[in-house]
């Protein structure tokens, strides 16, 4: 999950204490979302340049090389920012 005002990425959602298996539509306890973070920014902004590259391999290859730096700095950039 991605914040709409700083562009950060929530780290995860789940619960106190690591239940049984259970599905995530049938889990019943409480869930605790945890603060943005550093780590799931970057990552979340490498994986959208990859997506970005592989989605446009078969159609337009001009576009593979400015989804991958934009990506990739998008996600440095805001995990910098959050960092300090």
């Amino acid at each position: 999950m991605q914040d709409e005002v700083s562009g950060g990425v929530y780290h995860k959602i789940s619960c106190l204490d690591f239940p049984e298996f259970v599905i995530p539509q049938e889990e019943t306890d409480t869930l605790y979302l945890a603060p943005i973070s550093t780590a799931a920014t970057a990552d979340f902004g490498v994986e959208m340049g990859s997506y970005g590259l592989h989605t446009y391999l078969s159609m337009d290859e001009s576009l593979q090389n400015p989804c991958v730096c934009q990506g990739t700095s998008c996600g440095y950039a805001t995990g910098k920012m959050l960092s300090g």
